[in-house]
């Protein structure tokens, strides 16, 4: 895919050379750019901790996972996550 995702999002490299789903790494380790990346599973992930934690209605969730503020998302990845979301 080629898009490096947001700084609150986005797949990345562990300090120990792992992917990962993590919003912040320690080590500054840089995003993953390419095929490495399940976005629909990243964004799924954003959109479940959001609906846990804030207990944001789907609308919501979407918006902020869409959001140029917010994860930066592409449409069609936050409608991944919004139609996965109970699943």
């Amino acid at each position: 895919m080629g898009r490096l995702g947001s700084a609150n999002s986005g797949c990345r490299v562990s300090c120990s050379g792992e992917v990962s789903v993590a919003p912040h790494l320690k080590c500054g380790a840089p995003p993953i750019q390419g095929p490495e990346c399940d976005w629909n599973a990243n964004a799924l992930a954003k959109a479940k901790s959001y609906q846990e934690t804030m207990a944001m209605s789907p609308e919501s969730i979407r918006e902020q996972l869409t959001s140029e503020h917010g994860e930066q998302f592409t449409a069609e990845e936050a409608d991944f996550a919004i139609q996965h979301l109970n699943g």
